[in-house]
């Protein structure tokens, strides 16, 4: 009688912990439910931001680390610059890209043209100017 006890209390223990969980993210569910289907890339072209942005890998290390600069930031769940950012990142594959100009190599990603003073101010030089606003620019060492 004493195992039937004592597994009645591990299975509602279970059930406690299981319900727990679900609870603990269930704020997040209407977040979920209004997410693009995964077809719609978040309303972003894949395909797009990979061909912009492989030119960019002939002038680039074969493999390390690159810096990154937007005129957007790029922190945010589901903000569309935040995907544009993991999108160069596949795109820039197997390159490490960081969402900093502290690195010799900079990608710049801009949807208007950026503030000459920004980048003085970060420290860029522009090396390349690939067109709708993808660039390379000389940035500071780590």
């Amino acid at each position: 009688m004493a195992a039937l006890g004592f597994t009645l209390r591990v299975r509602a223990g279970a059930l406690l912990v299981a319900l727990l969980a679900v609870l603990s993210i269930a704020h997040r569910f209407p977040e979920w439910l209004s997410l693009p289907s995964p077809n719609t890339d978040h309303g972003i072209q894949v395909s797009a931001f990979d061909s912009q942005f492989k030119p960019v890998l002939r002038d680039l290390p074969s493999h390390g680390t690159v810096g990154y600069v937007s005129d957007e930031l790029t922190t945010g769940d589901n903000r569309p610059s935040f995907w544009e950012f993991c999108y160069i990142q596949y795109a820039l594959a197997p390159l490490i890209v960081v969402d900093s100009p502290e690195y010799p190599f900079v990608i710049g990603n801009f949807h208007k043209p950026p503030q000459a003073n920004r980048m003085s101010q970060l420290k860029l030089t522009l090396l390349k100017n690939y067109g709708n606003g993808v660039m390379l620019f000389r940035g500071t060492s780590q």
